[in-house]
């Protein structure tokens, strides 16, 4: 069942406003940002980002924005709305991603320094999480979240998920064996680069984003945290 999110009125009339201008410009424009579909015309849109399923209403220069989310975390649908301002924003702008061939580090990117202690922790969780983790389960659990498997050629198993600018954020995991423990890896599509996403922005939404992840392999499993039960703080 749809449930009413709660946020901040200035944001549901900046987000209001952002869909009517992006909906004029061009009606592509939705569906570019986050996959979204406009259902008329300047008055709203569905969207699915990484398992919630949005609804946004635009009426009387205010949006008002449903969502239903399998896990069950409005903590997640409301974070995500400032982000989907952002990527309204940008798109706007101009700023939309081509898919390109080549895979990025975060550390790669301006600022990406800052980066690389909260990738380490994030990548620890998943490692230890998902060791010996069931194929059907991670299978299952990126379907979920709207994203899919990928070939890799080293990889025990490796997915992509693109959540917002259509940038792709790829995880690959490494099963451990013979006193060598279980690693993985998270990469980002080189199209990150046109879309200038800020460093800050994207350690949350990826951080969000493997959440998430291992959340639903939990749900799917019915598997108890390892190390931790969440990735927030």
């Amino acid at each position: 069942m749809a449930l009413r999110l709660q946020f901040d009125s200035q944001q549901k009339q900046k987000l209001a406003t952002l869909v009517k201008e992006a909906s004029t410009i061009d009606s592509k424009l939705i569906e570019k940002a986050f996959g979204g579909t406009p259902y008329i015309k300047g008055a709203g849109f569905e969207a699915l980002i990484l398992g919630i399923k949005y609804l946004v209403k635009i009426s009387n220069n205010s949006a008002e924005v449903f969502y239903e989310d399998p896990l069950g975390k409005m903590e997640d649908a409301t974070k995500l709305i400032a982000y989907m301002i952002n990527t309204l924003e940008r798109v706007i702008a101009g700023k939309v991603a081509s898919c390109k061939a080549n895979l990025i580090k975060m550390g790669q990117l301006k600022g990406g320094e800052s980066a690389r202690l909260y990738e380490k922790r994030i990548t620890t969780f998943i490692a230890t999480e998902l060791d010996n983790s069931n194929a059907s389960g991670v299978e299952k659990a990126v379907k979920n979240m709207g994203g899919h498997l990928v070939n890799h050629p080293t990889a025990t198993w490796s997915f992509e998920v693109s959540p917002l600018n259509g940038v792709r954020i790829i995880v690959a995991y490494w099963q451990g064996e013979e006193g060598i423990p279980s690693g993985a890896s998270i990469f980002l599509g080189e199209e990150v680069k046109e879309v200038d996403i800020s460093i800050e922005e994207l350690m949350i939404i990826v951080e969000i984003a493997m959440n998430r992840f291992v959340q639903f392999y939990r749900k799917e499993t019915g598997r108890k945290p390892k190390l931790y039960n969440s990735l927030y703080l």
